[in-house]
């Protein structure tokens, strides 16, 4: 034990270490706990824009016709905002696990804290509706953001099975002209059993999604059309007035 304790302080005096003083445990317990508030905080935001997009897609609206549901399901999960949430979770674990006495709880324990609180928060974010204004802030700020978090681009680029989404550009009583995100033009043709969710403005720089199937090359016949931040709660499909519609007006039912 006294050899234990000569080593001790050998290594002390040949170091030179000295003692912390007590304020700068107590700052650190401060940014330590910060930092894991700051990071749940982001992990609930993340969190809610999982939500936003898996219900958004899953089932908020009617999948494509030529998709199967499990196969839409998996090509609408928001990939990037998982990896997000999963490094989040790790910075949360890293924070929590420095803290004062921490080193009491095993580790399982602090990651499953860590995911409830987020959990929690982004379920809240959600349902205060935060999460939908974020997305469209996002978007408007990040040049890159739509084609790596936004999962309904790629989602909705599949025009072979029935889901096509993009910009309104010119429109017709009975067509418009749609430019996808890969820069290509579709004229968008309404059949007679066409229906439309009630809040849809066919007019130029409106964004929209659409399900159908492909006509002739450049042609896409659609069956159903959605505003491009989706529906705030169960979308409600209508018949626009065919053959004649006036650009610019909403969409009202028949009589």
């Amino acid at each position: 034990m006294q050899d234990l304790s000569d080593k001790v302080l050998m290594t002390i005096n040949q170091k030179s270490i000295k003692p912390r003083p007590k304020w700068y445990f107590l700052m650190r317990g401060c940014v330590l706990w910060g930092l894991a508030g700051l990071t749940t905080l982001l992990g609930g935001l993340a969190f809610s824009l999982i939500i936003f997009f898996t219900y958004f897609q899953g089932f908020g609206l009617s999948h494509p016709h030529d998709t199967g549901k499990i196969r839409w399901l998996l090509v609408s999960v928001p990939y990037a905002w998982f990896l997000v949430f999963l490094l989040l979770i790790g910075v949360i674990y890293y924070n929590l696990k420095h803290l004062k006495k921490s080193y009491k709880y095993p580790a399982y324990l602090l990651v499953v804290a860590s995911l409830c609180g987020s959990i929690i928060l982004g379920a809240l974010i959600s349902g205060m509706g935060i999460h939908r204004r974020m997305n469209i802030e996002l978007s408007r700020r990040l040049p890159f953001y739509g084609q790596i978090f936004d999962a309904r681009i790629p989602a909705w680029g599949r025009p072979g099975e029935g889901a096509l989404a993009g910009k309104i550009g010119s429109t017709t009583d009975e067509a418009f002209i749609l430019q996808d995100f890969n820069g290509q033009e579709w004229r968008i043709i309404f059949r007679d059993d066409t229906v439309e969710e009630a809040a849809v403005l066919i007019v130029p720089e409106q964004m929209v999604l659409i399900n159908g199937h492909p006509g002739s090359p450049g042609v896409f016949i659609a069956s159903e059309i959605f505003p491009w931040e989706g529906c705030h709660k169960k979308c409600n499909l209508i018949k626009p007035l065919l053959p004649r519609r006036s650009p610019g007006i909403p969409v009202m039912p028949r009589k």
